[in-house]
């Protein structure tokens, strides 16, 4: 009678197969996981940079400046504007410890952001939305600028445009989803006086 061949793999190898197959697998996952927060940190960082330098250049341009100071409506939110104008008119408002909130508006007079909604914002390729979320995030629209400027004067009148700084503040909030990306968004954060531009 003939014995039939039954050579095949034993248990043991099957075992040692399906370990080291597991082992290769959740390398290869967390490699891969490991390059998408990357990717999207990566994004993240291209788009805010970019949200930064565009309003940085909105606001260093001449003609935007003096829209933007010259605005009803930054008047009408910020009595005391005639200190960052530095005009004869800051002779006669108390700019000692002044400050206020700005919209930015561009050369056209239109109005490129507008800091006074608490929702509008930029999205991750540094383009203005407004649907920001302080309160829950948003990951379509995680960015938000806070423009101010402040006085700081020794005394009165604050007639130099030099002792008014403008600041630029943003503020990052995402949805929960996204919140494993390390992000500080005071990184783009600047500064200026009001001379500057």
């Amino acid at each position: 009678m003939k014995r039939l061949n039954n050579k095949g793999f034993s248990l043991l190898q099957v075992l040692t197969a399906t370990t080291v197959l597991g082992i290769v697998s959740a390398t290869l996952m967390a490699s891969i996981f490991e390059k998408a927060q990357f990717k999207a940190m990566s994004k993240t960082k291209t788009g805010i940079a970019a949200a930064r330098s565009n309003l940085q250049n909105v606001m260093m341009h001449n003609v935007s400046w003096y829209y933007t100071i010259y605005d009803p409506v930054n008047e009408a939110q910020n009595p005391e504007i005639a200190c960052v104008r530095g005009t004869a008119a800051a002779f006669n408002v108390n700019c000692h410890n002044a400050t206020g909130t700005l919209r930015v508006l561009d050369a056209s007079q239109n109005v490129f952001y507008n800091t006074f909604s608490a929702t509008q914002g930029f999205d991750k390729d540094g383009l203005i939305c407004n649907n920001f979320d302080a309160g829950n995030g948003n990951f379509n629209c995680p960015l938000r600028a806070i423009v101010t400027w402040s006085a700081n004067c020794t005394s009165d009148p604050c007639y130099n445009p030099s002792d008014i700084i403008v600041e630029v503040k943003f503020e990052y909030k995402t949805s929960d989803s996204d919140r494993k990306i390390a992000f500080n968004p005071a990184n783009y954060n600047f500064a200026f006086s009001s001379s500057t531009p």
